[in-house]
């Protein structure tokens, strides 16, 4: 069952499309020149190729231009542009998936992006901030599944955790990578628990745009199980 809350804990999310066919660099600058107006802030996504040589040298390539980053104005939702594929994220506050998918379709009719398409993906990152006076000692197990952890020792309660979880779902090409962790949390006393939740649809053989947009929903509902499984009740009405 879908939960629905007043202040849902996502702090961004992303959806990308990775094409089978890449575009040239001219495309590309196209692509962008298109944007741009909609999308004013723009750099560009340079990599730089390091090189050990022997006797324990380092030597370095000029850096090359890989794609660009365009961030409206207000800086909370960004497109990125790269020869096979072609991302966009959203800050907080969540708009929903419906508003969510929709602006990204715009964005790629704006593009005149064409193509099949070998993956599709959303990545979620959610940020629960759990109260934690000073002194105090937070239970991690009382709001986070996956911090139940059975250590081979005697110990006191966690004060700190990292997991990651890689692993098809389901039978239809689906694949999920998960990460948890604890982080300082940007309110006083508390701490914040980060969930980040990216699930890919491998299609083979590749979709047809149409076609991607008719199973983009089977991501939304494996996001949303997803993280349902991975938190407690006591969790969720922290932001219920």
């Amino acid at each position: 069952m879908v939960q629905l809350y007043s202040r849902p804990p996502i702090i961004e999310a992303a959806l990308q499309l990775v094409f089978t066919s890449p575009l040239s660099f001219e495309e590309m600058a196209k692509a962008r020149k298109r944007t741009i107006k909609f999308f004013p802030q723009s750099e560009d996504l340079k990599q730089i190729s390091f090189m050990i040589e022997e006797g324990g040298h380092a030597s370095s390539t000029a850096p090359s231009i890989t794609g660009h980053k365009l961030t409206s104005m207000e800086g909370t939702r960004a497109v990125l542009i790269y020869p096979d594929r072609l991302g966009f994220s959203i800050l907080a506050p969540y708009p929903g998936w419906d508003q969510f998918v929709s602006e990204f379709r715009d964005i790629i009719k704006l593009l005149k992006r064409q193509g099949t398409v070998a993956v599709s993906s959303t990545r979620f990152i959610n940020r629960i901030d759990v109260p934690a006076p000073p002194g105090s000692l937070v239970n991690h197990d009382d709001y986070f599944r996956l911090a139940r952890i059975e250590l081979p020792f005697d110990h006191g309660p966690l004060t700190g955790f990292g997991v990651q979880i890689a692993a098809p779902v389901g039978t239809a090409g689906h694949r999920v990578v998960l990460n948890a962790s604890l982080a300082p949390s940007p309110l006083i006393d508390h701490l914040s628990i980060l969930l980040d939740v990216d699930v890919l649809l491998d299609a083979s053989p590749p979709l047809k745009q149409a076609e991607v947009w008719g199973r983009m929903n089977e991501l939304r509902d494996w996001k949303n199980h997803i993280f349902e499984e991975s938190i407690t009740d006591k969790a969720r009405e922290l932001f219920r």
